[in-house]
């Protein structure tokens, strides 16, 4: 089967976002699949005629490239110029005539996809509807982002639900994320596809070092991830049980848009501002391996998130045994359960630090085996494999 992804972020020579998109692509064009990318290169300018000249001098002349995206596997960009006074209306035209010609020139290319598959609906959809209405192909959309319609204009309201209704299938990441998009007036069927969990990346193990009691927490420093209860929670705990010195608190994330300007500054603060900074550790950023190492040596993990379409972190910890204390934000409700971790209320970091309390006097214990794999039966390889596979099974009308 060949497959078409048209993801709304992807790694590429500017920023890295979209890595689990990519690791997804590189596994079913690894497993029976032949996948390729396609995704615009935006330039937003004052001058679309200025811009156009300027392409034209550098020897660009619009046509697909492989020097943005991140290859394997093949990703191919394309230019996308709009002008920041066109309406709504002009740039999303300008979207759809630009996806249609990159489309064309793929083909031209001697690959035909048998579907295409949306990730993440606002402009990614606009170029699958056209390229579905004028050459017949079918689209499937996976929605990830966490948004609700009404902060959109109308006329692009009327966009997102046009796309989501004409597509062949839609699915959301979770029920949480499925439930979100009926909330917003999408009155079709609408599937839950969970997002892959590789176990083969994620391995589970014994604590390396008993002689610290280690809580982490990967996230970022906005509202929506509300690192002030974990803080909060984090402090109460070590309060409650006397400051003990085999404690270790790791927060590993940053809001930069790019890594240059990575920096932990508001977890320091918010870390001494409640007396609990020498218990602290503050990583920017990790790389896989690093992870991988920090959940390994992990206790105990946390998310304190008020809106999570799914919790990729969260289910990373548990491939690696570890149990978690989760608000009840939304996609880590899919898989979290009494056997393998622990939801809370949002906000209520007085609950997370009673758990955690309880979890470092043994008093509530769990199997590491049993979390792995509950997780890997949701959506690790063989079931994802099976699950994208029967997604992508069109039943023509």
């Amino acid at each position: 089967m060949n497959v078409l992804l048209l993801p709304s972020w992807y790694p590429n020579s500017v920023q890295n976002n979209g890595t689990f998109f990519r690791e997804q692509a590189q596994f079913l064009n690894s497993n029976g699949m032949v996948v390729k990318v396609l995704m615009p290169e935006e330039l937003h300018t004052k001058s679309f005629l200025f811009q156009k000249f300027k392409q034209l001098i550098k020897g660009n002349f619009g046509g697909l490239s492989t020097a943005f995206m991140q290859q394997d596997p093949e990703a191919f960009s394309f230019p996308l110029i709009l002008q920041k006074s066109w309406t709504e209306e002009e740039q999303f035209k300008r979207l759809e005539q630009s996806y249609l010609r990159a489309f064309d020139s793929l083909i031209k290319l001697g690959w035909t996809p048998d579907v295409i598959h949306v990730q993440g609906t606002l402009k990614s959809a606009i170029g699958a509807a056209a390229i579905k209405k004028n050459y017949n192909i079918p689209y499937v959309v996976i929605e990830h982002s966490p948004f609700h319609i009404d902060v959109y204009s109308s006329f692009v309201q009327d966009q997102i639900k046009s796309t989501l209704l004409a597509a062949n299938k839609v699915a959301g990441v979770s029920t949480y994320q499925k439930n979100r998009l009926l909330e917003d007036g999408i009155d079709r069927d609408i599937e839950v596809v969970w997002n892959l969990m590789d176990e083969a990346k994620f391995s589970s193990t014994v604590h390396s070092d008993d002689s610290k009691f280690v809580i982490t927490t990967i996230t970022r420093p906005v509202r929506v991830k509300d690192v002030d209860t974990f803080f909060e929670a984090v402090a109460e705990f070590i309060n409650n049980i006397g400051k003990p010195n085999n404690i270790e608190v790791v927060a590993v994330g940053h809001n930069a848009l790019f890594d240059k300007n990575a920096n932990t500054t508001y977890y320091q603060q918010k870390a001494e501002s409640l007396g609990i900074l020498e218990y602290c550790k503050f990583h920017a950023t990790l790389s896989r391996n690093e992870i991988l190492n920090l959940l390994q040596r992990t206790h105990v993990y946390v998310s304190t998130s008020l809106d999570e379409p799914y919790g990729v972190a969260v289910r990373e910890a548990m491939l690696c045994g570890k149990p978690v204390i989760s608000t009840k934000s939304g996609g880590p409700d899919d898989t979290i359960n009494s056997q393998n971790g622990i939801l809370v209320d949002l906000k209520d970091h007085s609950a997370i630090a009673a758990f955690l309390s309880e979890i470092y006097h043994g008093k509530r214990t769990f199997d590491p085996e049993y979390i792995r794999n509950y997780v890997i039966s949701q959506s690790g390889r063989d079931a994802f494999l099976k699950r994208m596979k029967e997604f992508y099974t069109i039943i023509n009308d």
